[in-house]
């Protein structure tokens, strides 16, 4: 994470409300220019993304098999927690 970067801390839950390991969380937008990568989630669908600056974004997510969410939210000076739910 680069000096400065905010962390957002998040979990992917699947349809039934069970982690969903290896769900795919990226950027969709955010208020500076973004990497165009993905992050893979952990075992109990844990993930954290480095913010670069305060402001609102959109994460996207992608789950297997199937499954898809966006979550919009407000990064603060703190990061910011979230859950996603595959849908």
């Amino acid at each position: 994470m680069s000096a400065g970067a905010l962390q957002v801390v998040g979990r992917v839950l699947d349809r039934a409300g069970h982690p969903a390991a290896g769900a795919s969380v990226m950027w969709l937008h955010g208020p500076v220019p973004l990497p165009d990568v993905a992050q893979l989630t952990q075992a109990d669908g844990s993930f954290v993304m480095s913010a670069p600056v305060a402001g609102q974004y959109r994460l996207g997510c992608r789950g297997d098999p199937g499954g898809q969410a966006t979550l919009d939210l407000t990064v603060g000076p703190q990061g910011a927690r979230v859950t996603l739910r595959l849908v």
